[in-house]
Order: structure tokens, then sequence, then C-alpha cells
């Protein structure tokens, strides 16, 4: 069988070169899945509004948990409110390249701290903490710094 090798070299050549444009579909068709689930667990519309991360207090109760059940659903969170932080890595993996999977990457260390005892709340101060990390001018006191674990 030694053309069988060949063959392989050849479909995985193919298929590496579109791989970028698999990863994207892959994510955006998981991301649909877990939105619609989530948004029917716990009655939340499919777009949470601008207040949603800007405003925490004017934030439900449910959309908190709509974003935790988002977490769970990429095993990023378990349902005590455990960080899965085996689950990290390959979940950047599987996010296109992208001003967003960048800002994830930078941040994700810092916002691994984020901790509340009640696990909706969680859940949403860690989603909450990467739009005010990049929200933050880079010449600010609080600026993006990437320190990776040791």
């Amino acid at each position: 069988y030694p053309h069988s090798w060949h063959s392989y070299y050849i479909v995985c050549t193919a298929s590496c070169a579109q791989s970028q444009q698999v990863t994207q579909r892959t994510f955006k068709k998981t991301f649909m899945e877990a939105l619609k689930k989530c948004s029917n667990e716990y009655n939340s519309p499919g777009g949470l509004g601008a207040t949603f991360l800007t405003n925490p207090e004017m934030t439900s109760h449910n959309s908190k948990c709509f974003t935790m059940c988002l977490l769970y659903q990429y095993n990023l969170i378990d349902k005590q409110g455990n960080f899965q932080v085996q689950s990290m890595q390959p979940f950047l993996n599987s996010l296109p390249q992208s001003r967003f999977r960048t800002s994830i990457e930078q941040n994700l260390n810092f916002c691994l701290q984020e901790n509340s005892a009640e696990t909706c709340d969680k859940g949403y101060k860690f989603v909450q903490c990467f739009y005010r990390r990049a929200a933050t001018p880079l010449n600010e006191p609080g600026q993006r710094t990437y320190q990776p674990r040791k």
C-alpha cells in the first residue's frame, strides 16, 4: 500500500490549506447551537443588548446565567463555577484568528482571577472582564499585559 501514504499527504495538504475556513465554520456552527440552547434554557433573547457588558447593575440574573450556560457549553466552566483551565487552550484553538481571539489570549490569565460566590455572576464577570480589558486604552494605568503562567 505505498500509494496510500501519498494519497493521505495530498488530502492532508488540501485540508490544512482550508483549516482556517473550517475553523470559522465549525466555531460559528457550535456557537449558534450553544446560543440556541442557552437562549431556550434561560428565556433570553439571542441578542443581549448594548448594556449587557457596559452596565452590570442593569443586567438581569437570567442574562448572567445565559452567559454561564455558554461557558458551560464550551466546557470552560463547570456547574459549580470552577474554571476548566485544561479546556481553555483547545477553545482558543477553535477560534478563528481575530482581534477577539487575540484579546482573549492576552487577558486570559487576568480574567481567570474573577470570582463570585454565585456561579452565574462569576461566569458573567469572566466574560465582562475581557470586554473591560479590551476597552481600556493601552496608555491607561490598567493597561493590558499578558504574562504566561509558568
